[in-house]
């Protein structure tokens, strides 16, 4: 039998959200498959989410397993089963409001209302109350929120178009710089290209979820036949002669590939398309009432030899090791054509459903207008309400390769990609602006959707100028491209770098267009009701002050880069101070070396291992484990070690 039991708020993580009811006027007591009778609830139109994990006797609760949400009077105003994400036992939570429209019925919480959690342990057929309650919710001023927002401002806010929101994007999505040795190589060849590349990225599903990214650039090669960008030149540059071909499966795979370019810009978060695509497909599943995603494909088909121009130094670098190696080429990509655009489509099909039912298309734009362009004109942008969960791509490629996949298409007509079709033409409904400037707030008035760039090449968070970032917020472009919505982590020990970062004023994941959306909605209400916002938030617990803040448990995010050699660095964030360790384990499950064990204040922190065990031997390729401990909580993550 458990007894003692705890609930943690892990994630931290606050959605207001409306409930809808297919039933006309159905607000009486819910009742789910399994449901103890204790938490029978009524949904209302007014309600906000949290996502926490459950254990009982310090054991992880189990499936069958329920949590519930009492206000003052005893009333519960909503229960959730725990389930398993991602090896973990958690539960998402849906707490609902008071109607006020219902007079003396109590249905749920107002506000600033206090609440408590019941466990139910089904294996014992026991409730167990969560000691202490949780009050009044605060932002990080300590301002009282109610997240149980009126009708009238969902409506409000739901009523908005696509063209009157703007949100933060990632340049180059998937992009991870090339491992130390790598770039210190081409730093010596090519210092100007080692410059522009020294980057990396989170995974999408990190950068969607607390960055709250919602736009995102993918670079995409064709390999009908697999194993063409199998080949990397740039591990014989490094000593690794027998990783010029590395055995990496997924490059040997028929498909479309992700990466910057061949040979020695080639560490990407996602080898292939697909895995991009079902990353994506399984985070909007998740969240369906999320903002809307657009995705910029880039169709590529520059090899190393493009840059030789450039880079004079890397062709004659290249030319004096194939003298010593003749059995040494780099990569000479496949031309992309209107048939790799066709398989792209085809992809995304292939993930999404024929029927693309998650996709905002440029027919569903159109609509009965004769032009894609006339109804972006005439403002036919779809509502934030009915976008919410779903996807749109564009095409990051003009020319001939654009006006193969328009023709036979006006308008578009049938296809799945938006293009950067000239103003005046019937298919312009996008526009990529990469330079800030006064021409964005016209064409954003005018009715296009617009992206631009807040930084290029590292150039902005080497020397901390925010100025074209300003430009571009204010410009009204929809999507604020950026390398770094967060700083790069290295500003914090390196003086070369600085803590440049772009957000949205206030931090938030989304907000009214400066320059085409109404003036009226404050971003508080606009956030709190209609986007994954992650915020700090106080509460009372036991008459002591307990502070949660995001991430509530510890996150630890994927090592980058993976694959790695010779190094890699780990990230993780603490909510509270906390006694952490980090260890590293083998396959078989032995403790190769421990990188952290010591009392850590909250925060963001980052560490880097060198390869080497406790000894300070180095240690072979493979598959390694590496695990963060605090308290009770736990998260482990699987990284690649290359020879």
């Amino acid at each position: 039998m458990k007894n003692g039991s705890e609930i943690s708020l892990m994630l931290g993580k606050i959605q207001s959200q409306k409930w809808k009811i297919c039933v006309p006027f159905c607000l009486c007591g819910l009742i789910l498959p399994q449901q103890p009778d204790l938490f029978n609830h009524s949904p209302t139109a007014f309600s906000a989410v949290i996502l926490g994990q459950a254990t009982i006797d310090n054991v992880p609760a189990e499936e069958g397993d329920w949590v519930g949400v009492f206000d003052e009077s005893g009333n519960c105003a909503g229960a959730a089963e725990v389930e398993f994400i991602d090896d973990r036992s958690v539960f998402i939570l849906t707490i609902y409001g008071d109607d006020p429209a219902t007079g003396e019925i109590d249905e749920g919480l107002i506000g600033s209302e206090p609440f408590t959690l019941q466990i139910y342990d089904s294996s014992a057929s026991e409730f167990q109350i969560h000691g202490g309650s949780y009050w009044g919710w605060q932002d990080t001023q300590g301002q009282f929120l109610d997240l149980f927002t009126p009708d009238s401002i969902l409506n409000l806010v739901d009523s908005l178009r696509l063209n009157q929101l703007q949100v933060i994007g990632s340049h180059n999505s998937y992009h991870i710089a090339p491992y130390d040795t790598l770039l210190m190589v081409i730093d010596v060849i090519a210092p100007d290209l080692a410059w522009t590349i020294d980057y990396t990225h989170l995974t999408l599903v990190d950068q969607f979820l607390y960055y709250g990214i919602r736009q995102i650039e993918l670079d995409i090669y064709r390999d009908p036949l697999g194993g063409l960008f199998a080949n990397r030149l740039g591990n014989w540059l490094t000593g690794h002669y027998e990783d010029v071909h590395p055995d990496i499966p997924d490059l040997y795979e028929p498909g479309l590939k992700i990466l910057h370019f061949p040979d020695i810009d080639f560490d990407t978060q996602y080898l292939t398309f697909s895995h991009a695509l079902e990353a994506m497909k399984n985070w909007s599943d998740f969240y369906p009432r999320h903002v809307p995603v657009f995705v910029l494909i880039e169709c590529k088909s520059d090899g190393l030899a493009d840059y030789f121009d450039d880079y004079p130094a890397l062709e004659d670098f290249i030319e004096n090791i194939q003298n010593i190696d003749s059995t040494l080429s780099y990569v000479e990509p496949i031309p992309f054509d209107l048939l790799g655009l066709e398989e792209a489509e085809a992809e995304i099909r292939s993930v999404f459903g024929d029927s693309l039912p998650g996709i905002i298309t440029p027919d569903m734009v159109r609509g009965n207008y004769g032009t894609l362009e006339e109804a972006v004109l005439n403002g036919a942008w779809p509502t934030l309400g009915e976008s919410r969960g779903k996807i749109l791509f564009g095409l990051d490629n003009g020319g001939s390769l654009m006006n193969d996949y328009i023709s036979g298409h006006p308008s578009l007509s049938g296809r799945i990609l938006f293009v950067e079709a000239n103003p005046g033409t019937p298919e312009a409904a996008f526009l990529g602006m990469n330079t800030p400037s006064d021409e964005i707030a016209e064409r954003v008035s005018e009715g296009y959707l617009v992206r631009t760039r807040s930084d290029t090449d590292t150039e902005q968070a080497r020397t901390g100028d925010t100025s074209r970032r300003d430009v571009a917020l204010a410009s009204g472009a929809h999507f604020i491209s950026t390398d770094y919505y967060r700083p790069d982590p290295r500003h914090e020990s390196d003086t070369t770098w600085t803590d440049y970062s772009v957000r949205l004023p206030g931090d938030y994941f989304a907000r009214v267009n400066p320059v085409s959306g109404p003036q009226d909605i404050s971003s508080l209400e606009f956030d709190l009701v209609n986007f994954n916002m992650i915020f700090d938030f106080t509460s009372t617990m036991d008459n002591k002050d307990f502070e949660l803040t995001f991430p509530v448990g510890i996150f630890l995010h994927q090592n980058f880069p993976n694959p790695f050699n010779p190094s890699t660095t780990f990230q993780y964030d603490l909510p509270i101070r906390s006694h952490v360790t980090l260890v590293i384990y083998d396959i078989l499950g032995e403790e190769v070396t421990r990188l952290v064990n010591t009392t850590q204040d909250a925060g963001s922190k980052t560490i880097r291992w060198n390869r080497t065990d406790i000894h300070g031997k180095p240690v072979s390729a493979g598959v390694y484990l590496y695990q963060i401990k605090t308290g009770k909580f736990s998260h482990t993550r699987k990284m690649i070690l290359l020879k």
